[in-house]
């Protein structure tokens, strides 16, 4: 499975030293996470509270979290109902 998506989050990764993301592993849990990755490395963090909220709210919620000085890529309600026209958003604030 492969996707691609336009805003700046590309470039915060490779800040990061990524050039590509490969998940071979996930939590025991059959749930839903947040894969937080920063330069101190990668871990899964529960997204539960999220389920069922619009990219907007989610996004608000994720810049409280985790500061403006982020990049974010989400998959929405389209993604959580994994139906086939379901996109990628990508949100990139403080710049």
């Amino acid at each position: 499975m492969q996707s691609n998506a336009g805003g700046r989050t590309g470039l915060k990764l490779a800040r990061l030293g990524i050039k590509a993301l490969i998940i071979e592993d996930r939590p025991d849990k059959d749930d839903y996470w947040i894969i937080h990755l920063c330069k101190d490395g990668a871990r899964f963090e529960s997204a539960n509270e999220l389920i069922g909220k619009g990219v907007y709210e989610v996004t608000s919620t994720l810049l409280e979290r985790y500061g403006k000085k982020v990049a974010i890529s989400l998959i929405g309600q389209g993604g959580e109902m994994m139906l086939s026209s379901a996109g990628i958003q990508n949100v990139d604030k403080g710049w």
